[in-house]
C-alpha cells in the first residue's frame, strides 16, 4: 500500500541478507534454504494465527501436547527431595550406570534380546543418537539408505559426514519394496535407517517384512568385509494402537542399532533424552568408545543428566494411548469421508493420505491453507502425492478439520477435472 516504505523495507532485508553472508558460512545458508518444510509451516502458522487467531488449525508439527506420565514427575520431585550426590557432575560420556541398567531391561523385554548397560549410549534425544551413529560408523562416501516416506532430517544428519542418501520407495501398503531395496544396496552401502511406527505415516512394518529384509541383508552381507547396517530410528516404539502390535528386527538381524529416546512414549521432547543400544552380537568395548567418543567430539559430551536420572524410575511407564486413539480414530474418519486414500495408522501421531489423482501435494496443502489448515506435503518426505497431518492436537482441531477436509478434497478433484481434457475423463467424471 506504501511503495515507499516497501522500498526501504526491501532494501533493509537484502542489506541485513547481505551481512549475513559475510558472518556465516555458504554451507549454512544453502541449508536454511533447504530448511525444513515443516519447520516452516509450523513459523507460518505462527504468523496466520496472529491475523486469524483459533480459526487456523495447525497439524504441520508431531510436538506432543499430553503431559507426562506422573511417574515421571514423581520421579522428578524425588530427585529434587532427595537428590543424588552425582546428579549434576560429570559423568562417563555414555550415561549413568543405573539408567543404562534400567533401560537394557526394559528393552530386554520389549525386544526379545538380552541386553546390559554396556551396551547402551546415552544421547540428548534420538537425533543427537543418529548424528552419533553416522560419525561413528560411516566414512564419506558411504550410502545411507532411508525408507521412503522418512523422516525429512535425516539427509542434514548424514550430510555432515559426507554420507550419500539413497531412497527405498514402497509398495502401495507403504512398506518397503523389497526388489527396490535389492537394487540400490551397493558395495558402498553402510547402513539402512528403519523407522517404525513411522513418520510421517504412523504405519507398522509387520514381521513379515522385516523378516523378508533380513534375509535379503544377511545374503547381501556374504563376501562383504563391512556387514551392512540396520539402524532403527524407534521414538514411537510403544505408541501402537488396539489391535496392533509393533515387532522388532533385532531378534532377526544381528546386525542393529537402535537409536531412541523418550520424547514421545514419556512426552518429553524438550527434554532431548535418548539412547543408543548395540546388538550384543556386534559389541566390544571398542564399539562404545568409538560411541561416546563420537558424541563427546560432537560437542553433546553427555545426555542431561537430570533427565537420566529420572527416566531411569520411569521408563516401564508411558503416556496413556487411550488420548491419541480418539484422535486417530476421528481424524482417519475424516480422510476417509472426504474420499481420500490412506492407510490407517497403526501407531505414531500422524495420518498420511494420498491426494487426489491429477493434483499435486503443494497444490492440496494450498487449498487446505486458504481454509486455514496447515498440513505438511509429502514431497519433504521423499512421498510426493502424499500430506502428513499430525493429530497431537486438541479434539475440537480435528471435528472442524473434517469440513475443512471434505471441502479442499472436493475443490482439489474439480481442479483437476476442469484442467483436464474431456476426452480423457471418465464417463462418470463427464457426466
Amino acid at each position: 500500500k506504501n511503495p515507499k516504505r516497501a522500498s526501504i523495507l526491501f532494501l533493509t532485508l537484502s542489506h541485513l541478507t547481505m551481512e549475513a553472508s559475510k558472518i556465516i558460512s555458504g554451507t549454512c545458508l544453502k541449508n536454511l534454504a533447504g530448511s525444513s518444510m515443516i519447520r516452516k509451516m509450523f513459523e507460518e502458522g505462527i504468523e496466520l494465527r496472529k491475523v486469524h487467531g483459533n480459526e487456523v488449525l495447525d497439524f504441520t508439527l508431531g510436538n506432543p501436547t499430553l503431559e507426562p506420565p506422573h511417574q515421571f514427575t514423581e520421579a522428578l520431585a524425588e530427585i529434587a527431595a532427595h537428590p543424588p550426590a552425582n546428579l549434576h557432575y560429570y559423568m562417563p560420556n555414555s550415561g549413568h550406570v543405573s539408567c543404562r541398567a534400567a533401560i537394557a531391561a526394559a528393552l530386554t523385554q520389549w525386544h526379545g534380546v538380552n541386553l546390559t548397560a554396556d551396551q547402551l549410549c546415552m544421547t540428548v534425544g534420538a537425533a543427537g543418537a543418529l548424528v552419533t551413529l553416522f560419525k561413528t560408523l560411516c566414512e564419506p562416501g558411504d550410502e545411507v539408505i532411508t525408507l521412503a516416506p522418512c523422516f525429512a532430517e535425516y539427509a542434514s544428519y548424514m550430510s555432515h559426514f559426507g554420507c550419500v542418501q539413497k531412497v527405498c520407495y514402497p509398495t502401495a501398503t507403504l512398506d518397503p519394496d523389497m526388489g527396490c531395496l535389492e537394487r540400490i544396496i551397493t558395495d558402498r552401502t553402510r547402513c539402512i535407517v528403519l523407522n517404525s511406527p513411522n513418520n510421517p505415516t504412523g504405519h507398522i512394518y509387520p514381521v513379515e517384512v522385516l523378516k523378508a529384509m533380513a534375509d535379503l541383508l544377511t545374503k547381501k552381507n556374504q563376501g562383504r568385509e563391512r556387514p551392512i547396517l540396520i539402524l532403527c530410528d524407534e521414538p514411537y516404539r510403544r505408541l501402537v494402537y488396539q489391535g496392533f502390535t509393533c515387532p522388532s528386527i533385532m531378534p532377526l538381524y544381528p546386525y542393529t542399532i537402535i537409536a531412541s529416546s523418550f520424547s514421545k512414549d514419556l512426552s518429553l521432547p524438550g527434554e532431548r533424552i535418548g539412547f543408543i543400544a548395540v546388538h550384543p552380537h556386534i559389541y566390544s568395548p571398542t564399539v562404545m568408545a568409538g560411541i561416546a567418543t563420537s558424541l563427546r567430539q560432537l560437542g553433546y559430551v553427555n545426555a542431561p543428566s537430570l533427565m537420566q536420572f529420572a527416566v531411569e524410575r520411569a521408563v516401564q511407564s508411558s503416556i496413556d494411548m487411550s488420548w491419541y486413539q480418539e484422535r486417530r480414530d476421528l481424524i482417519y474418519q475424516a480422510v476417509v469421508a472426504a474420499g481420500l486414500d490412506c492407510v490407517e495408522p497403526s501407531g505414531a501421531f500422524y495420518v498420511f493420505f494420498k491426494v487426489p489423482k491429477g493434483c499435486t501435494d503443494a497444490e492440496m496443502v494450498a487449498i487446505l491453507k486458504r481454509r486455514l489448515v496447515l498440513s505438511v506435503p509429502g514431497t519433504g518426505f521423499k512421498a510426493p502425492g502424499f500430506v502428513r497431518m499430525a493429530f497431537c492436537v486438541p479434539l475440537d482441531d480435528i471435528r472442524r478439520l473434517a469440513p475443512r477436509l471434505k471441502e479442499a478434497a472436493d475443490e482439489a478433484r474439480a481442479m483437476v477435472a476442469a484442467r483436464t481434457p474431456r476426452f480423457l475423463l471418465a464417463p462418470q467424471d463427464s457426466a
